[in-house]
């Protein structure tokens, strides 16, 4: 009862639904489904994962890539 329900909820009100599993899957449906605002997604996200790995890889740590953030922020 509660599938069959949350199933039907997810074909009411959502265009595309994704897992992280299949993220490739996702950003490309989602590239096709709505380019307005996902165009390139898939090429976006894997760039930044090799620029992270490259930080990673050279032994930078992450203040570098994320400041710390202000005292009042906190």
């Amino acid at each position: 009862m509660a599938m069959r329900k949350a199933k039907e909820n997810v074909e009411k009100h959502y265009a595309v639904v994704g897992v992280l599993e299949e993220l490739n899957m996702t950003l490309t449906v989602l590239d096709h489904y709505v380019p307005r605002f996902f165009k390139g997604a898939l090429h976006t996200y894997w760039s930044e994962c090799q620029t992270t790995s490259f930080y990673r890889r050279e032994g930078y740590i992450a203040t570098k890539l994320f400041p710390p953030l202000p005292p009042q922020i906190k």
